[in-house]
């Protein structure tokens, strides 16, 4: 759990950087996602959604 809240993390510091307005509206539906998936504590779609945000950031 502590990788996935140090990747969180990273992923809210890019995440603030996003002036890509498409890019922004993806992020925050991720944001929903992730929380969902951490209120029903499943790790693996917390990750999953981790993995798909950090590449969508890497690529912009």
């Amino acid at each position: 759990m502590e990788t996935l809240r140090q990747r969180f993390e990273a992923l809210q510091i890019a995440g603030q950087e996003i002036i890509d307005l498409p890019l922004l509206r993806e992020m925050l539906q991720a944001k929903e996602a992730f929380e969902e998936a951490k209120a029903a504590q499943d790790a693996d779609k917390v990750g999953r959604i981790l993995t798909y945000a950090e590449g969508k950031v890497k690529k912009d």
